[in-house]
């Protein structure tokens, strides 16, 4: 969150900086990752190919992810072809760019470009209400379609 003009960055854990992760950073320099045992792993871990390396998917299989969908960048060799062809692979894939679409309708709906709260807290609060109410608005959306049918 850039306090001066309370835009919403992402913010590069591998460097602090603010802007895009670097092509690198994933899931190993990732520090909101936990190793507490009692916290269960996510089933699939998606992402796109600017997170994918050896590195990356081997840190996640290692956390205990049982699906990793991180499409490799250049020529792919036929095992590689053959495993991103696989049908949870591409599920997965889908799965990741229906969340960037949500989050993108966010943004430009309901105003989270920008937090209007401080601190973490805030920000939670923030986008809790972005998405209660678009979740309210693609009620009524249905409900006026159901109504009108």
């Amino acid at each position: 969150n850039d306090r001066s003009t309370g835009e919403i960055r992402q913010s590069n854990t591998s460097t602090g900086q603010a802007g895009p992760p670097a092509p690198s950073s994933g899931p190993e320099t990732n520090t909101a990752a936990t190793s507490d045992s009692s916290t269960l792993a996510p089933d699939l871990a998606a992402g796109d190919r600017g997170f994918s390396s050896a590195k990356n998917e081997q840190a996640a299989v290692d956390r205990g992810v049982r699906r990793v969908v991180l499409p490799r960048t250049g020529p792919k060799s036929p095992a590689r072809r053959a495993h991103e062809r696989q049908r949870w692979f591409r599920r997965g894939q889908r799965w990741r760019v229906g969340c960037e679409g949500r989050i993108s309708v966010l943004k430009r709906r309901h105003g989270l470009r920008r937090c209007r709260y401080h601190g973490v807290d805030g920000m939670h609060r923030w986008v809790g209400l972005g998405v209660i109410a678009d979740n309210l608005m693609s009620i009524a959306t249905f409900a006026r379609a159901r109504a009108t049918a």
